[in-house]
């Protein structure tokens, strides 16, 4: 994640890298900001279009939550949690 990118263009890079493996993003999770809260906006969901969404600027802390489906399966899911991403202003 960069500043100046948009919240869509790491949505879009997730469901693209997940979709590859042959799995399913989940659209009921999302990844999100982290301030003073825990879950504080904005919303960085696991799909998305690239150039849309909050413009992310330096400072920002935001948490990306991966949950995808098995998608030859249909059910189960698994989550890839704790990766927290500090846009830095350099």
């Amino acid at each position: 994640m960069r500043a100046g990118n948009k919240t869509g263009d790491v949505s879009a890079a997730i469901q693209q890298f997940v979709e590859a493996q042959g799995y399913q993003v989940t659209r009921e999770y999302t990844g999100h900001g982290v301030g003073r809260k825990m879950h504080e906006g904005p919303q960085v969901p696991n799909y998305g279009t690239p150039g849309t969404g909050v413009l992310l600027q330096p400072g920002m802390t935001i948490a990306l939550n991966r949950w995808f489906w098995w998608a030859h399966t249909g059910h189960g899911s698994c989550q890839t949690s704790g990766l927290l991403s500090l846009l830095m202003d350099h």
